[in-house]
């Protein structure tokens, strides 16, 4: 995750523009949202937005500088919240097993190469019967230019994941793809056209357009593919 510690979190500040999307997201962690909890890769603070009140404590660890700054200047009055800028490997080693209900990583285990090391920390940070919210890009072959510049390592498949989850001891309770129709704006604009740089206009029209219709029709059909995919993963008591 070294190449993330100086990146200026472009991708980041069009998340924070995509308010349905976000919720689409947090609609699935909710009834997992309890207790101690880290978030990890916190970036701008988006996803902590929509978690704080959920939880009686709140970890953000982000390895960069500029962001965990303004992770500070965000939640500074927030007094269960506590940022640590720090790799989430320097972190987790360093901490007593079992410290954690729920750990949340919205777009970040892509961006760590060594991933199943990772699994394996967050596995020993939890507490039996806690849970890890997981949000990561799907389908290898939309890997994109853009992917590479934001220090995507992979994208990922449900069975793929599944299978790492399952290696590291968790417990998989939930694995869906989700937004199938953002696969071909995806494949078109960034795998095939080369685009590395989202346009916000684009990205908010996506929000209050694209993202409501694929919504409504996911609730109805379970897709086959998506664009991303999010898993809830417990770990067994």
């Amino acid at each position: 995750m070294d190449n993330t510690i100086s990146y200026l979190g472009d991708d980041l500040e069009a998340m924070a523009n995509t308010p349905r999307y976000v919720d689409w997201i947090i609609d699935h962690f909710d009834p997992y949202l309890t207790g101690s909890t880290a978030e990890i890769g916190a970036g701008i603070g988006t996803i902590s937005d929509r978690i704080i009140d959920k939880v009686s404590s709140l970890d953000l660890i982000e390895p960069s500088i500029l962001q965990a700054e303004k992770l500070r200047l965000k939640f500074g009055s927030e007094a269960k919240v506590n940022v640590i800028k720090s790799m989430l490997e320097s972190h987790l080693s360093g901490q007593s097993p079992g410290q954690y209900d729920t750990v949340v990583m919205v777009n970040v285990l892509e961006h760590i190469e060594n991933d199943k090391s990772a699994l394996a920390l967050i596995f020993d940070a939890l507490k039996g019967g806690g849970h890890l919210l997981l949000y990561v890009p799907a389908m290898p072959f939309l890997y994109s230019k853009f992917d590479e510049l934001v220090g995507h390592h992979r994208r990922y498949t449900r069975k793929g994941i599944s299978k790492e989850l399952n290696e590291s001891g968790f417990l998989v309770k939930y694995n869906s793809y989700i937004d199938f129709i953002g696969i071909l704006p995806w494949y078109l604009i960034n795998t095939i056209g080369g685009k590395t740089s989202l346009n916000s206009s684009a990205v908010k029209l996506y929000d209050s357009v694209g993202v409501p219709v694929t919504r409504f029709a996911e609730r109805i059909i379970t897709p086959p593919i998506g664009k991303n995919i999010i898993l809830i993963a417990e770990k067994p008591i």
